[in-house]
């Protein structure tokens, strides 16, 4: 009930917006504003407004305010950050849309929201800027291992395992696709949780894939990647202006319980 409770909090402002902008519009229809529109001879900017207003309706005349309140609380959001209170920001992708970015706001907080809607929403562009919380600079003497599982498979089909803040275990991952070419880029974290920058860790993801030559189906994603890594990895990654051999982007969540084990339900986050 409380996690219900602090989600509600969060999107309060923005439900209130936008009730804001459906309420203007219902004021000004339900007062038929324009049977107070004089309409004289008299040719002077003021009458031509109520002229147009006249001819047009009550409706569409509140559409008009409705839209003009709208404007206003875009400007009034520009600057503003997105999913800025502490919980978790489990929502759909058109919640983003209707609460975020057809509200004005161009930065989003990207703590509390699962990774594959991070991957998503970056990739397609839906705010400007992301925020990734509180980061640690790089490990220092920080070792990253590469791992090719199944390397006599073809490449039209591959997994992608980045263990960052946690490790993963070959068990973890979802036993459907255990037969794929398999990447697996661990860094070595066995004591340490804490959520560090790792641009060695990028710099492998961004090889790896590089070094697969042909045309690749489809990337099958397991990751454990703090929000500042999955923004690198995505950037560097994921984006491909610059390569079209990437035909889809699937990502799979791993399970709170037990052995976390990742969830045997794919998630589209790109299609070309």
């Amino acid at each position: 009930m409380n996690r219900i409770i602090r989600g509600v909090i969060a999107n309060l402002l923005p439900a209130l917006q936008w009730i804001i902008v459906f309420f203007s519009w219902f004021v000004v229809y339900c007062n038929h504003v324009t049977k107070y529109f004089s309409v004289d001879k008299h040719f002077d900017p003021m009458n031509v407004a109520y002229f147009i207003g006249y001819r047009l309706g009550d409706a569409a005349v509140a559409l008009i305010v409705a839209i003009l309140v709208w404007v206003a609380i875009c400007r009034f959001n520009s600057k503003k950050m997105f999913n800025k209170n502490n919980v978790y920001h489990d929502y759909s992708y058109g919640w983003f849309l209707v609460f975020g970015k057809f509200l004005g706001y161009t930065k989003c907080n990207l703590v509390g929201v699962p990774i594959y809607m991070q991957i998503k929403l970056m990739l397609r562009d839906t705010f400007q800027e992301y925020n990734c919380g509180s980061i640690l600079e790089k490990k220092e003497n920080e070792k990253i291992k590469v791992k090719i599982i199944n390397a006599d498979k073809d490449t039209s089909e591959i997994n992608l395992v980045v263990a960052d803040t946690y490790p993963i275990k070959n068990k973890q991952l979802v036993s459907s696709k255990s037969q794929f070419y398999t990447i697996k880029i661990s860094r070595d974290n066995k004591n340490d949780k804490n959520r560090y920058k790792s641009e060695e860790m990028i710099k492998e993801v961004v090889n790896q894939l590089r070094n697969i030559s042909g045309k690749i189906n489809r990337v099958n994603v397991f990751m454990t990647t703090n929000s500042y890594n999955t923004r690198e990895i995505v950037e560097k990654a994921f984006k491909l202006h610059d390569r079209e051999n990437i035909d889809s982007i699937y990502v799979y969540q791993q399970s709170c319980d037990g052995e976390r084990l990742f969830i045997d339900k794919e998630i589209l986050v790109y299609r070309k």
